[in-house]
């Protein structure tokens, strides 16, 4: 097998939720998961050896340090699916060294690309959670404040929202929970 076969599958297996419990061994053992398998030649008894006693080692360690997951549809219900990510970082305790190269890579860059389609706040949202913050270090200093007064405040504007305005009734709303005295009625 080449090794550019292995790492575009190593690629693409990273992309999965779970992974069998076959093709994780196999893929630490730098072999194609079963699907690919037709395309591979012959293994080395001692490497199917020593593959299946990490097999058998990651059995006893399901649903403990490993959690294991049904199998997905059309699968046989004796198959083990686990974590890869789990797998790997228990792999790593285990018997450090023992991830190929060509997995970690795989597995930063889809840590990496996850990271960046993080859902990001709005700046209205940004701007909210600021001015509630700032109104709460305001009334600290100046209890008797009112929510309109507070809600004046150049500084909540020019801080808390970097300068873009806002209704008055819109920062009213945002700052209603940061205020200390929430009695009904006009506080003198």
């Amino acid at each position: 097998m080449s090794s550019d076969k292995f790492e575009t599958v190593a690629k693409l297996w990273m992309n999965s939720d779970t992974w069998t419990l076959d093709d994780a061994i196999r893929l630490i053992g730098q072999k194609l998961p079963n699907c690919f398998s037709k395309l591979e030649t012959e293994t080395d008894e001692q490497e199917e050896k020593a593959l299946s006693i990490l097999r058998e080692l990651v059995k006893n360690n399901l649903n403990g340090t490993l959690t294991s997951y049904p199998p997905i549809p059309g699968e046989s219900d004796n198959t083990i699916r686990i974590n890869p990510f789990e797998f790997l970082e228990w792999l790593e305790d285990i018997e450090p060294g023992q991830i190929p190269a060509v997995l970690i890579l795989a597995k930063a860059e889809h840590e990496q690309k996850r990271k960046g389609t993080a859902r990001k706040d709005r700046p209205e949202t940004i701007h909210r959670h600021r001015v509630a913050a700032l109104a709460e270090l305001f009334w600290r200093e100046e209890p008797s404040l009112t929510k309109v007064e507070m809600s004046q405040k150049p500084e909540l504007t020019d801080i808390g929202c970097h300068g873009k305005t806002y209704k008055p009734t819109t920062i009213q709303k945002w700052i209603k929970e940061s205020n200390p005295n929430r009695e009904p009625g006009r506080r003198p």
